[in-house]
């Protein structure tokens, strides 16, 4: 888990970082988010993401960015080449522990998505999740089965000046 970065119950801030060339055997190559708290989402984790770009990392799932009971804000982050190597979201994968538990909500603003692959959610993966998408770009990314750009499942995210293009 972590293979960059390990969160547990707690909220950053990063600012102008490379998170680059992680590896982990599980989830969240890049950077692996979780909170003990599965109520309420205001209790879980929400670090601060603002420049940073999260490439070429590998995990079955969440390569770039896994994302369990958190609520993290990104803005103005890249994530590029990441590899989930057989589940869901090579870029990032928002999920929450039970289907009991809170919804996460992340924030995205002016993030890019591009050339990352998974078997689904190629750029981004939500199970569970509500995340707020505005000025995003998903831009050729892969999947092996269902969603190169993004996949939903029991999510309802809000898109905003969302583009998608090549995946």
């Amino acid at each position: 888990l972590g293979g960059g970065v390990y969160l547990v119950s707690s909220s950053p801030t990063f600012t102008n970082l490379l998170i680059t060339n992680n590896t982990a055997s599980s989830s969240g190559g890049g950077v692996y988010v979780t909170s003990t708290n599965t109520l309420p989402e205001p209790s879980y984790s929400r670090p601060s993401f603002t420049d940073v770009t999260i490439s070429n990392n590998t995990a079955v799932r969440g390569a770039g960015m896994h994302t369990q009971n958190a609520s993290p804000l990104l803005t103005r982050v890249v994530f590029s080449g990441n590899n989930a190597t057989s589940g869901a979201g090579g870029g990032m994968h928002n999920t929450v522990l039970s289907s009991t538990d809170a919804r996460s909500i992340p924030v995205l603003i002016d993030v890019t998505f591009t050339g990352n692959t998974a078997n689904g959610g190629g750029g981004l993966f939500n199970g569970y999740s509500n995340p707020n998408l505005d000025r995003v770009t998903f831009n050729s990314n892969t999947a092996n089965r269902r969603g190169g750009g993004m996949l939903n499942e029991n999510s309802s995210p809000t898109l905003t000046n969302v583009t998608f293009h090549g995946n």
